[in-house]
């Protein structure tokens, strides 16, 4: 259950949509050349966000996306599981099909709390809880010009 480059990429811009004013839009483009990733592929990440009602999409010269709901009521693990399957969550981290309590894995005895604490973070903190910390910490605004 360790992030893809998607589920990452969606944080980012999920975090990037909640540190602007809300209902504002922002272009797949403007989103794209702040976080410093290729349109294209992050095209497809917002289609899946926008998809899952995490994200609406506004037409027209003024258009682009922008969060469906409050930053507040938007939690991580909402915009994990709009790229990932719930129970890929219980996956075992080496990608054994046969790994469980009766049957662990090398990792398995160690990596089960690990988890447990990465999903209770990611069920338990909002958006707006760490899109302040990035807008403050510059983690986002003006990455591609840092060469992040």
């Amino acid at each position: 259950m360790l992030a893809r480059r998607a589920e990452q990429l969606a944080l980012q811009a999920m975090f990037y949509l909640a540190s602007v004013p809300p209902g504002d839009a922002r272009t797949s483009q403007e989103i794209a050349e702040t976080l410093g990733v290729p349109r294209g592929y992050l095209a497809k990440v917002l289609q899946s966000l926008t998809r899952t009602g995490l994200l609406r999409a506004a037409r027209g010269p003024s258009g682009g996306v922008y969060l469906a709901r409050p930053a507040e009521d938007i939690t991580l693990y909402d915009v994990l599981l709009a790229l990932e399957p719930a129970g890929s969550f219980d996956q075992c981290l080496l990608g054994l099909g046969h790994c469980n309590d009766q049957e662990p894995c090398a990792l398995h005895t160690a990596w089960l709390p690990i988890r447990a604490q990465i999903l209770e973070l990611a069920k338990c903190n909002s958006l707006q809880e760490f899109a302040g910390h990035g807008r403050r910490e510059e983690l986002l605004e003006g990455r591609a010009r840092k060469g992040a």
